[in-house]
């Protein structure tokens, strides 16, 4: 699929190229799931869904793919939703789910032209990973029942900008190089000015495009920030994004602060706790 080199002309050109696009994934995915692949026959659901929530863009796909499936279903008088990658795995079948995703492009193949872009986006995505490990352990610490969907939501809050650098990599490299040289432009600014369309904007119509989950779609919703799950997301999201820029990001102090609020608890226990799954994080 062509590059993205001009921006599109509004928010649903965006959306409709995107949801027509072969998603690219992490090459070590592509990897797991040809291993996982040769050994199906004596994989459970959850084996195979830890490997795709190890990487934001797959679960994209396999989320969205579901979604494909139960709009069909709707359309013939079922009803219900799928609302986690291993509940997708456990509806559409072992066997479906390599059918499906038998010839995955990876992501280092498609940016090879644009290391900078490839950069970024590797950044981006373990970026994505740290806020959903710390998303789903605040909301297991506030005793949420949707544990698995909060981190889901948590690692696909920035899904727009992913796809960005996949498929328009110049234009994301021009957002960035504006935001260095522009510190005091508001990032949407940056956004609507080479894109055309706001990241967060574009995330929601994709949610709804691809029929991706009602409560993943509420999470991700930046208009509903005041609900305690949305928080916990958004914040997860915050705080992985200045984590990356070292312990020292001053934003800290005030996610600490916040993070705090949500837990009911002190911005020094929430530094200590996020520290220490910082560290956990890193230990392989």
């Amino acid at each position: 699929m062509p590059f993205i080199t001009k921006p599109l002309s509004n928010l649903r050109s965006w959306t409709r190229h995107f949801s027509t696009a072969p998603i690219p994934v992490l090459g070590r995915t592509v990897l797991a799931i040809d291993a996982l692949r040769q050994d199906q026959d004596r994989l459970a659901p959850r084996d195979i869904s830890s490997e795709v929530r190890r990487d934001p863009l797959m679960t994209l796909k396999t989320l969205a793919w579901a979604g494909r499936a139960m709009g069909k279903r709707t359309k013939a008088g079922l009803s219900g939703e799928i609302e986690t990658v291993e509940a997708a795995i456990i509806m559409m079948g072992v066997t479906s789910f390599f059918r499906e995703f038998e010839a995955l492009e990876a992501v280092e193949t498609r940016l090879k032209a644009f290391p900078a872009a490839h950069l970024q986006i590797i950044r981006l995505i373990g970026r994505s990973i740290n806020a959903s490990n710390y998303a789903a352990d605040w909301a297991a610490y506030r005793q949420d029942l949707d544990v698995a969907v909060i981190h889901e939501a948590a690692l696909l809050h920035d899904l727009a900008e992913m796809l960005t650098w996949c498929f328009a990599p110049e234009l994301s490299i021009r957002m960035q190089q504006m935001r260095q040289t522009s510190p005091t432009m508001r990032s949407v600014e940056i956004q609507k000015d080479v894109l055309g369309v706001s990241l967060d904007d574009l995330s929601i119509e994709i949610f709804r495009e691809w029929r991706l989950p009602s409560l993943l779609l509420r999470l991700t919703n930046y208009h509903e920030a005041s609900h305690p799950a949305v928080k916990n997301v958004m914040l997860a999201a915050n705080l992985a994004r200045h984590a990356a820029n070292g312990w020292t990001d001053p934003a800290l102090q005030d996610d600490f602060q916040n993070i705090a609020e949500l837990l009911n608890q002190t911005p020094q226990w929430v530094e200590s706790r996020v520290k220490s799954e910082n560290s956990d994080q890193h230990v392989d």
